[in-house]
């Protein structure tokens, strides 16, 4: 008596390959890149311009916040000068200032001020 066996091709083939896993083909992934925006019946169309490529999102409102400086970044970064010019500023009163100095800022910290004043200084604002 004969008994019917399959080839080993045959075993390999169907579901049960790749140790049952199924998996998609690249017809079902959707597009790549402007995929989508061909011309389709009574659908606006949005605009594409092409740009650099950026990453992540970008916080308008950090850009438009106002900048911070120490006391002792002050102290290092003008260690020579009596008149210093901050422009659009906030002074913070970390660190310590040891010498007389007139500081022009848009705000300042109570402590910043206390400090100034403690070293012989000046705020201006």
């Amino acid at each position: 008596m004969t008994v019917n066996t399959r080839k080993k091709a045959a075993h390999r083939k169907g579901y049960r390959a790749h140790c049952g896993k199924r998996r998609r083909g690249h017809g079902n992934k959707g597009g790549v890149g402007r995929a989508g925006h061909g011309k389709r019946a009574k659908q606006k169309k949005h605009m594409f311009i092409a740009e650099p490529k950026k990453r992540g999102f970008i916080r308008h409102a950090l850009l438009r916040e106002m900048k911070t400086m120490n006391l002792y970044e002050i102290a290092l970064k003008y260690p020579t000068e009596k008149e210093i010019d901050l422009g659009n500023v906030k002074v913070l009163s970390k660190g310590n200032i040891k010498r007389a100095v007139k500081i022009k800022a848009a705000v300042f910290t109570e402590k910043a001020k206390e400090k100034i004043k403690a070293a012989g200084g000046e705020v201006l604002q």
